[in-house]
């Protein structure tokens, strides 16, 4: 099935779901709980305006465009970050149906570091974004 119309989500509003399923889901806790934080430092940063997400089950799947509506098509490239047994996996992909470009798996406690690596190799950022601190980390206004 295709998807389509605009199904990005705020930053803020995906890191409230992963900071849910972190507390409902105490094994896999530090992986949601990674997740989170790049939400929110994200939100906080140049990027909150400039890469676009949604979630997928349980993975975060982020693009530069706003306006793709057919995430199954092949003509553009999006990172999903999912969390595994073995750590997070990054995968950079060019459909929803194709297996990555390439792979790369990382520890929950590198997640933003790996993230900032990754953008740089892809030119899709050259300014870093960082970790914020929990007690810091902004709440989305309900």
């Amino acid at each position: 099935m295709r998807q389509t119309g605009s199904i990005h989500r705020d930053w803020l509003e995906i890191a409230d779901f992963y900071g849910e399923l972190a507390a409902g889901k105490p094994s896999d806790c530090r992986h949601f709980g990674a997740l989170d934080g790049l939400c929110r430092a994200v939100a906080t940063s140049h990027l909150g305006g400039q890469l676009y997400a949604h979630t997928s089950v349980t993975s975060l799947w982020i693009s530069q465009t706003a306006t793709q509506t057919d995430w199954h098509s092949s003509s553009f490239e999006f990172l999903t970050i999912t969390p595994t047994d073995a750590g997070l996996l990054f995968e950079l992909r060019q459909s929803a149906s194709a297996r990555g470009k390439w792979q790369r798996c990382v520890d929950a406690g590198n997640l933003v570091s790996s993230f900032n690596k990754f953008l740089e190799q892809l030119g899709w950022n050259h300014h870093p974004i960082e970790e914020i601190p929990e007690n810091e980390a902004p709440q989305r206004s309900r």
